[in-house]
């Protein structure tokens, strides 16, 4: 079915495809590779000529890929004399051919070229397209043959199939499309029915050197099935002449067909046990081959590295491929600087892509490992990786605020920092990759960045409300218009960003923290308010009048102390911060105000806000001493060691107010105001004695001394008598007091004591002129007395019969 002696020497491989164009940073020459003139056939292996995953890997190959081929292999080709065309502009209608156990189905076409007619062979039969590329070279060099060494007979019997090498060939299999069809279906023939045929994979067998049986024979044990099918195909191995020759001829009993074919695929397409040779020479081929960027190649394509990878040298630039990433482009300061890190065996991989363009110009590449770049602004190449590199990306890589790196990443304080033009990315394992910049990054550089007090960025930079900030494992630092970036670290700091940081209520920081007043803690000054801390209690924010109020009263020196507790928002739109010795209220429409000891806790009993309301003052002292008294939106209270504190509030409080106060002999409240039994009325006592008794139906009015007594007597507001009406009038002259009630009038002197009088003795009287009647002042309450009742007065008396209704009064 073969010739027995193949082809001579050829041009040295090149390889694939037509060039993509890419964006590059100014490009220089790789490293120079010595360039073996060719394939090294001592490295033919017989019994393992080309591996069953690359010798039927039939869609590895497109047509435009094949044709890309054609074209860079024979570039200046011109058609014979006769007009016999080269391989790359072949052309012919081909029919379709149904299914079959060795082929699928393949659909014919009107006017097919050669590449269309070996990708389509390659797929429908399932044999690798660079196999019968290959075949065809060997065979008939249709590949590289131009002009006069094109003819007709080279198409007719173009894969050797059905030609035998000691008989003419089949008729009924010539052609082009034939040929390499039934070549591709043979091998698949050998393959499915390998037991019928003389040479199978994994046994051991004698292989003859040549035709010429005399020459005899060599052991082979044959590893596969491609190599079966390929001695199958051409039944001689290449003797050590003819692989000492390489392409060149060797003795009397050599044969070349099995010899050159290997020759021909390691040169055109690596190594013949991976299929990343073949891709590494279709990557080339993608870029232009020997015209396009990469020039000339300066090694021919090795397999074998790291992973299984292949690779190829050019004058510009270099391919590599693994299984695992593909095949892409190494080239100018990209490649210097991949090679700085040894290529494939760094911590950069392989490459995963090509170059990129980079926004602003210059490109990148991506590896494995990381990914490098290389500005227009400078010679070099720079790598970005891990943390750092995922950063960068999310925020934009050299498109966004950092731009182009500048230095690549340095170990510093247990993690990494990468400068780059706009700013830094700093990572540690611990709080992972975050950029400062601007003068964020200034002030933190000048606080010992990494190594310093704040250690590592917990963040990228955050806008806030006045300006921006960046938190750090040791506090934050905020740049506002107003005060430039200032830190703020510690405790301060971190009750900062719990507190809202750009959202804060307290506002940014205006300056570093400084001591407290007592040397104890630490007090950090911002823009509507102050952050205080100590060991014993932590730290937490005063906003605004709050702040204000507690710096006023001294701060941590005075009784408050420090805050306790984050400021708490209270019923009716105010707010409390709780201190050590007290607490300060704050509302809209009251300001802030001090509540500490027991009259805070009078006032929180009381309902605090929401009972007495507010406080309108601080704690003060009472006029004449002996006591404290605080005053609210709807009371006071008064506070005295002796009887504790108690509320006044309302109605009764604005009486006794109307009435002096704190300053009127009335005295102070000993209680707070009460609910009578009757559940309608409410009355407060004071220190005097005194109390002020209200009712909605009769209003606030004060009893005391003499005259409380009697009224108590009668049974105060349960009795007869009910609630007061009137205060305490003054008679004429001093000669006592009157108290008017809802039923009656208790009239009191030095001379009489405290009387009631009521009813019809009171009207009686009261028609006589009362006590500047000639009866004078009251002597008695009312009493009974046979047939009604009688009060006696300091001249007379007034009876009432109860059965009649008469009045009588007598006088003295």
């Amino acid at each position: 079915m073969k010739r027995v002696v193949g082809r001579l020497p050829v041009a040295l491989a090149l390889a694939l495809l037509t060039l993509a164009t890419v964006l590059v940073a100014p490009l220089g020459p790789a490293p120079r590779v010595d360039l073996q003139p060719a394939a090294d056939a001592r490295q033919f292996n017989a019994g393992n000529i080309i591996s069953d995953e690359v010798f039927f890997a039939g869609g590895s190959m497109s047509a435009p890929e094949v044709q890309a081929f054609l074209d860079v292999k024979n570039p200046a080709c011109y058609p014979a004399p006769d007009g016999t065309p080269c391989l790359r502009n072949y052309r012919q209608s081909t029919p379709t051919m149904g299914a079959t156990a060795f082929c699928g189905h393949y659909p014919g076409g009107g006017w097919e070229s050669a590449a269309d007619i070996i990708a389509k062979v390659g797929w429908a039969c399932g044999v690798n397209p660079r196999v019968l590329l290959v075949l065809l070279q060997k065979e008939q060099s249709l590949v590289t043959a131009k002009g006069a060494t094109l003819t007709p007979t080279r198409y007719q019997k173009a894969t050797g199939f059905g030609c035998p090498d000691t008989a003419p060939c089949d008729p009924a299999f010539g052609g082009f499309f034939y040929q390499v069809y039934n070549a591709a279906r043979q091998f698949q023939n050998y393959r499915i029915n390998a037991s019928r045929f003389g040479y199978r994979a994994g046994i051991t067998q004698q292989i003859r050197w040549s035709p010429d049986a005399a020459c005899g024979s060599g052991s082979v044990y044959v590893a596969n099935q491609a190599t079966a099918g390929l001695y199958n195909y051409t039944p001689y191995q290449p003797n050590a002449a003819a692989l000492a020759a390489g392409y060149r001829t060797g003795d009397g009993c050599s044969a070349y067909g099995n010899r050159n074919f290997w020759l021909y695929y390691t040169d055109w397409f690596g190594s013949t046990q991976s299929p990343g040779g073949g891709v590494v020479a279709a990557k080339y081929a993608s870029w232009g081959g020997a015209a396009g960027v990469l020039g000339e190649p300066r090694s021919l394509i090795h397999c074998g590295l790291r992973g299984g990878g292949c690779f190829q040298e050019y004058t510009y630039g270099a391919v590599h491929w693994s299984p695992g990433t593909g095949a892409f482009v190494t080239r100018g300061w990209i490649a210097s600087r991949w090679s700085t890190n040894s290529r494939e065996i760094g911590f950069l991989g392989y490459p995963l892509s090509d170059e990129r363009p980079a926004a602003g110009g210059g490109a990148y590449q991506v590896f494995q490992g990381g990914t490098v770049y290389a500005s227009g602004a400078a010679p070099t190449a720079l790598v970005v990786r891990g943390w750092v590199l995922d950063r960068w990306s999310v925020l934009g890589r050299e498109g966004g605020l950092l731009g182009f790196p500048s230095s690549e990443e340095v170990a510093v304080a247990g993690g990494v920092r990468q400068s780059f033009q706009g700013g830094v990315v700093s990572s540690s394992a611990s709080t992972g990759a975050h950029e400062v910049h601007g003068s964020v990054l200034a002030k933190w550089d000048e606080l010992g960045g990494e190594k310093g007090r704040l250690g590592f960025p917990t963040s990228d930079e955050v806008a806030s409300l006045w300006g921006a900030y960046s938190t750090f494992s040791g506090g934050v630092i905020h740049a506002a218009a107003a005060t430039g970036p200032q830190p703020v670290w510690g405790w301060v700091g971190a009750r900062w960003v719990a507190s809202g940081a750009g959202k804060a209520a307290v506002g940014y920081p205006v300056r570093p923290e400084a001591p407290a007043g007592d040397g104890v803690g630490a007090i950090g000054e911002f823009s509507n308010g102050l952050i205080v801390s100590s060991a014993a209690t932590g730290a937490w924010d005063l906003v605004g009048p709050v702040a204000e109020k507690w710096t006023a009263m001294g701060g941590v020196k005075s009784f408050l102390g420090y805050p306790t507790a984050a400021p708490k928002a209270v019923a009716g739109g105010g707010s409390v911060s709780v201190f050590q010795g007290g607490s300060i209220y704050f509302s809209p429409a009251t300001g802030a105000f001090e509540v500490h000891g027991w009259i805070r806790d009078k006032w929180l009993a009381k309902g605090g806000p929401v009972g007495l309301g507010y406080p309108t003052s601080d704690e003060q002292p009472a006029p004449g001493g002996g006591g404290v008294f605080q005053t609210y939106e709807n009371g006071l209270i008064y506070s005295s060691a002796k009887k504790g504190a108690f509320e006044v509030h309302g109605l009764i409080e604005d009486k006794w107010a109307a009435m002096g106060g704190l300053s009127w002999a009335f005295g102070v409240p000993v209680s707070d105001e009460i609910v009578l039994p009757d559940g309608v009325g409410r009355a407060s006592e004071f220190s005097s004695g005194a109390a002020i008794y209200f009712s909605p139906a009769t209003g606030p009015w004060q009893v005391r001394g003499w005259v409380r007594n009697t009224w108590s007597q009668m049974g105060a507001e349960r009795g007869f008598l009910g609630y007061p009406t009137s205060d305490e009038i003054p008679l004429p002259g001093g000669a006592g007091v009157e108290a008017r009630f809802q039923g009656g009038r208790i009239w009191s002197s030095v001379a009489t004591g405290a009387r009631e009088v009521h009813g019809a003795i009171l009207e009686r009287y009261l028609a006589l002129g009362g006590p500047a009647s000639p009866l004078g002042l009251p002597t008695s309450n009312e009493e009974a007395v046979p047939g009604g009742r009688r009060s006696t007065f300091q001249n007379g008396t007034i009876t009432c019969n109860t059965t009649t209704g008469a009045i009588t009064v007598q006088l003295r």
